[in-house]
């Protein structure tokens, strides 16, 4: 008959016996050549996971910086336009508000009436011999924008060279010369043949 104690460390022996045997057979096994093999894998995927992320660190600075150098480097050259834009720019002079200028005894800058037609449009004016004398004279000026002579879309009324008819589309074009004239345009140069035409018209 066995004594219950010894039977215990018995029990106990084999099973500390057990576990060094296990331990032994799980020491083997992990110098075995695939759980070496393996453990060096996850070894090098540990040592290049921390090289990419060194280099992913790196990379992003390089960017920012690269970025910052950019746009710095656009913020000058918008600058740079706008500056140069702002001091080329030149303001013309504003025109001077007129008044009508007298002719003889009366204030209506050679105008003596307007003509229309049955729906109420100008269709021309009544000018006298000064206004005409504008008019050429700035159409000697500036008769190349609309190829119009002096003289063109006037009528000579039979008075004796006091009173003329000039057609709407003349009018305007005798309205913006004296615009541009008075805003200070550069002479555009006549249209037709050269030499100034007398400014008197004869009948």
């Amino acid at each position: 008959m066995e004594i219950p104690i010894l039977s215990t460390i018995k029990a106990g022996l084999d099973a500390f016996t057990a576990f060094m045997g296990w331990t032994a057979q799980r020491q083997a096994l992990k110098n075995t050549t695939a759980v070496q093999a393996g453990a060096k894998r996850v070894q090098d995927q540990k040592e290049a996971d921390a090289t990419a992320q060194t280099i992913a660190k790196r990379d992003t600075a390089q960017i920012r910086k690269d970025l910052a150098e950019l746009a710095l480097a656009v913020g000058l050259f918008v600058g740079a336009v706008v500056l140069a834009g702002c001091h080329g720019t030149v303001t013309p002079p504003r025109a001077a508000a007129a008044v009508a200028s007298w002719d003889g005894t009366n204030q209506n800058s050679g105008f003596l009436g307007w003509t229309t037609n049955s729906a109420g449009e100008t269709t021309g004016a009544f000018i006298t011999a000064h206004a005409l004398e504008r008019y050429n004279a700035l159409m000697l000026d500036y008769g190349a924008a609309w190829q119009t002579k002096p003289g063109d879309g006037v009528t000579y009324l039979p008075d004796g060279g006091r009173s003329f008819w000039i057609d709407a589309g003349h009018l305007q074009h005798f309205d913006d010369a004296q615009k541009w004239q008075r805003n200070g345009r550069p002479p555009l140069g006549s249209y037709g043949p050269a030499g100034r035409p007398p400014l008197t018209p004869k009948n």
